[in-house]
Protein backbone atom coordinates (compact mmCIF):
# COMPACT_ATOMS: atom_id res chain seq x y z
CA UNK A 1 0.00 0.00 0.00
CA UNK A 2 1.26 3.51 -0.73
CA UNK A 3 2.52 5.69 2.11
CA UNK A 4 0.11 8.45 3.03
CA UNK A 5 1.24 12.01 2.45
CA UNK A 6 2.05 13.98 5.58
CA UNK A 7 3.70 17.29 6.35
CA UNK A 8 7.34 16.93 7.34
CA UNK A 9 8.87 19.00 10.11
CA UNK A 10 12.63 18.92 9.93
CA UNK A 11 15.00 19.88 12.71
CA UNK A 12 16.80 23.13 12.14
CA UNK A 13 18.44 23.73 15.50
CA UNK A 14 22.11 23.84 16.32
CA UNK A 15 24.12 20.68 17.02
CA UNK A 16 27.77 20.00 17.89
CA UNK A 17 28.58 23.69 17.66
CA UNK A 18 27.24 24.07 14.11
CA UNK A 19 24.48 26.56 13.37
CA UNK A 20 21.65 24.52 11.81
CA UNK A 21 23.60 21.32 12.52
CA UNK A 22 20.47 19.38 13.49
CA UNK A 23 19.11 19.56 9.92
CA UNK A 24 18.92 16.12 8.29
CA UNK A 25 21.64 15.35 5.74
CA UNK A 26 23.57 18.55 6.52
CA UNK A 27 27.27 17.99 5.89
CA UNK A 28 29.61 20.34 7.72
CA UNK A 29 33.32 20.30 6.86
CA UNK A 30 35.23 21.28 10.01
CA UNK A 31 37.59 24.22 9.59
CA UNK A 32 39.83 26.28 11.82
CA UNK A 33 38.22 29.47 13.06
CA UNK A 34 41.61 30.54 14.36
CA UNK A 35 45.15 29.24 13.92
CA UNK A 36 48.59 30.54 14.81
CA UNK A 37 52.14 29.30 15.31
CA UNK A 38 55.00 30.99 17.10
CA UNK A 39 58.38 30.39 18.67
CA UNK A 40 60.00 31.43 21.93
CA UNK A 41 63.42 32.42 20.53
CA UNK A 42 64.25 33.57 16.97
CA UNK A 43 67.94 32.55 17.10
CA UNK A 44 69.63 29.57 15.44
CA UNK A 45 71.19 26.89 17.65
CA UNK A 46 69.06 27.93 20.65
CA UNK A 47 66.62 25.82 22.60
CA UNK A 48 63.22 26.85 21.28
CA UNK A 49 59.58 26.22 22.13
CA UNK A 50 57.15 26.08 19.21
CA UNK A 51 53.57 26.99 20.18
CA UNK A 52 50.64 26.07 17.96
CA UNK A 53 47.15 27.41 18.68
CA UNK A 54 44.11 25.95 16.90
CA UNK A 55 40.41 26.70 17.29
CA UNK A 56 37.78 24.74 15.37
CA UNK A 57 34.43 26.03 14.13
CA UNK A 58 32.60 23.04 15.63
CA UNK A 59 32.95 20.45 18.37
CA UNK A 60 35.70 17.94 17.58
CA UNK A 61 35.05 14.43 18.86
CA UNK A 62 37.16 13.12 21.72
CA UNK A 63 39.90 10.87 20.37
CA UNK A 64 40.35 12.93 17.20
CA UNK A 65 43.88 13.49 15.90
CA UNK A 66 45.50 16.64 14.57
CA UNK A 67 48.60 16.27 12.39
CA UNK A 68 51.02 19.13 11.76
CA UNK A 69 53.41 18.82 8.83
CA UNK A 70 56.07 20.99 7.23
CA UNK A 71 58.01 21.80 10.41
CA UNK A 72 61.45 21.26 8.90
CA UNK A 73 65.00 21.84 10.12
CA UNK A 74 64.50 20.77 13.73
CA UNK A 75 67.39 19.16 15.61
CA UNK A 76 65.08 17.53 18.17
CA UNK A 77 64.96 13.76 18.39
CA UNK A 78 61.66 11.88 18.03
CA UNK A 79 59.49 12.22 21.14
CA UNK A 80 56.42 10.07 21.75
CA UNK A 81 55.43 11.95 24.91
CA UNK A 82 55.27 15.57 23.79
CA UNK A 83 53.29 17.81 26.13
CA UNK A 84 49.93 19.09 24.92
CA UNK A 85 48.20 22.00 26.65
CA UNK A 86 44.51 22.63 26.17
CA UNK A 87 42.25 25.59 26.68
CA UNK A 88 38.80 25.43 28.26
CA UNK A 89 36.38 23.03 26.62
CA UNK A 90 38.99 21.31 24.46
CA UNK A 91 38.61 17.65 23.52
CA UNK A 92 42.35 17.17 23.28
CA UNK A 93 44.09 15.66 26.27
CA UNK A 94 47.35 14.06 27.24
CA UNK A 95 50.37 13.94 25.00
CA UNK A 96 51.35 14.40 21.40
CA UNK A 97 54.04 12.78 19.33
CA UNK A 98 56.95 14.43 17.53
CA UNK A 99 58.49 12.56 14.59
CA UNK A 100 61.42 14.48 13.17
CA UNK A 101 61.46 12.73 9.79
CA UNK A 102 64.28 13.39 7.36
Amino acid sequence: APVALAAMNKSSGDAIGVSGGAAPLLVHVPMFSSKSIGQSIPFALSSNVISVTLAFDCVIAAGSNVTLTGLTGAASADDGALGVSEAGGSSFRGTGSWVRGS
